[in-house]
């Protein structure tokens, strides 16, 4: 390896280490159903593809209740 690729692989490093924290924790609240930063600007979205393919979010699917064998 050269010695730019050693700057590559330690920039990438730096960079996955600094966004796991963030990133983690942000996975944390869509998971657990919390307000993220981004609901503002997904949450219409959704909901208008929702309404588009006749998807109630009020109601919980299993996997028994999905059409697929």
């Amino acid at each position: 390896m050269n010695a730019y690729s050693w700057v590559q692989l330690i920039f990438y490093m730096v960079v996955l280490i600094a966004l796991a924290k963030p990133l983690g924790s942000f996975m944390a609240k869509v998971y657990q159903g919390e307000r993220t930063f981004l609901d503002p600007v997904v949450r219409p979205l959704e909901n208008l593809i929702y309404r588009l393919s006749g998807v109630k979010p009020s109601l919980k699917w299993t996997g028994r209740s999905t059409p697929l064998p």
